[in-house]
């Protein structure tokens, strides 16, 4: 499958998924010979204990149809795959825009965070340090950081300041 990388970096007001879940799209390329539009999205999705939890992963989109798209992926080799050697920090940038302004609609008042894979080593911790420092630009505190020894995974809880 031909992929043209081709980062978008103005992005559309957040909107709202059927889940409740608040979400800002932008597109990191497609695919020249399909309809295949390939995006990452960054999600603040309700959690049960009240907190909206902060996600960001890869989906795919087949045409113009926004409900025609996969769940996400947050695996790295996705990541590898769509986002080519070089450009990780510009799509970090437009990752971290595009949080500020979900996080800045939506005001949740906790935010919680995980990683997806386990045991990150410090310098694949580099892109979440990122983000907690752009939640607290926010006005919003870190209350718990910790990784848990049973499943090797970083976990994160904010609180809103103001």
């Amino acid at each position: 499958m031909a992929y043209i990388f081709e980062l978008e970096k103005d992005f559309d007001e957040p909107y709202v998924a059927a889940d409740g879940s608040c979400i800002i799209d932008f597109a990191l390329g497609y695919g020249p010979d399909s309809s295949l539009i390939v995006l990452m999205s960054v999600m603040l999705i309700p959690d049960e204990s009240g907190a909206f939890e902060l996600c960001f992963g890869i989906r795919k989109r087949n045409g113009v149809d926004a409900s025609n798209v996969s769940p996400p992926d947050y695996s790295s080799a996705t990541g590898k795959l769509y986002v080519p050697p070089g450009s990780a920090e510009d799509v970090l940038g437009v990752v971290l825009a595009a949080t500020a302004r979900l996080i800045g609609q939506v005001k949740p008042g906790n935010v919680i965070m995980e990683t997806f894979h386990s045991h990150l080593p410090p310098k694949a911790m580099g892109k979440y340090n990122s983000i907690v420092e752009t939640l607290g630009s926010l006005s919003y505190t870190m209350t718990e950081k910790f990784r848990d020894e049973a499943d090797g995974k970083d976990y994160w809880s904010f609180r809103r300041g103001d």
